[in-house]
This record gives C-alpha cells, structure tokens and sequence, in this order.
C-alpha cells in the first residue's frame, strides 16, 4: 500500500488522505477491519476522517489500483471534496 497527504491548496491546512493498494482485495480487508460498510462491493471507497480537528486530515480515499478508472478516481474526489 502506498500513501500519500494531498492538500487542498498550497496555502491551505486541510488534506486528504490517499492510499492506493496492490489489489481490490487488499483494499477491501483493510477497509473492512475499519468497519465500514459493504466493503466486499467497492472498487474504491471515501469516507470523512475521524479526527480532522486534530490530524487536518478531512477525508480519506481508497483506491485498488487494479481497479483505477478515470471515473472512479474523480467519484472519490468528489466525495472527498
């Protein structure tokens, strides 16, 4: 798995967390013992970050990257934004 903060601007404070995995399957267990939901269904998934207060982390994205589209990296960020 790779990881990586993206900000939102040069100046700005906030960032996403981004981290692209080997395989769907290495995505989708991680994300499962995270507890979220109907992991075993996504290509890609974005939630809100847990303490954005603390970290400026506002989101988190998932991706498998046998899996990246064009599509579904935009969908993620629009979530994400």
């Amino acid at each position: 798995m790779k990881s990586v903060l993206l900000k939102f601007s040069a100046k700005s404070t906030h960032q996403v967390s981004v981290r692209v995995y080997e395989t769907r399957g290495a995505m989708r267990s991680l994300v499962s013992r995270l507890g979220h939901v109907k992991p075993n269904c996504s290509n890609a998934t974005c939630w809100q970050a847990n303490k954005p207060g603390k970290d400026q982390v506002v989101a988190e994205i998932h991706l498998a990257k046998t899996h990246l589209t064009l599509n579904t990296v935009t969908h993620e960020c629009a979530h994400a934004a």
